[in-house]
């Protein structure tokens, strides 16, 4: 199976890159920014404090809501942390798979968009 290759540095938690190293703004919300919305939902809170996040209510439920960060879903910045995580040398797809317990078809597209935005390379 092909491994993952991450190409670039991440400002994901646990990456130990500095704030204000990256070269976009960072934004940050609290425990408090949350509650003085008055709501119980997460998602909620970064969609009134985060630019960049979308979120929808498919399935009629405000506690299980579509939520999408500059396009990416929670999805695909889970395995893109992963990744990140795992160093240069990279993960298969196979252990990929067991980690997040999603079909091979849904990692598929995942990776196919992670690689298509260069952030991470594929190796055979």
């Amino acid at each position: 199976m092909p491994a993952v290759q991450v190409v670039d540095t991440s400002p994901l938690h646990g990456t130990g890159i500095a704030a204000d190293k990256v070269p976009d703004p960072v934004n940050a919300v609290s425990a408090q920014d949350v509650q003085r919305l008055f709501t119980f939902s997460v998602t909620d809170g970064l969609f009134q404090y985060i630019p960049g996040v979308t979120t929808s209510d498919v399935q009629g439920n405000p506690f299980f809501q579509d939520f999408r960060f500059r396009g990416f879903a929670a999805t695909r910045l889970d395995l893109y942390r992963t990744l990140v995580r795992a160093g240069g040398a990279g993960l298969s797809v196979a252990t990929l798979q067991e980690k997040h317990g999603i079909p091979a078809s849904t990692l598929s597209h995942h990776l196919r968009r992670l690689i298509d935005t260069g952030l991470v390379t594929q190796e055979r």
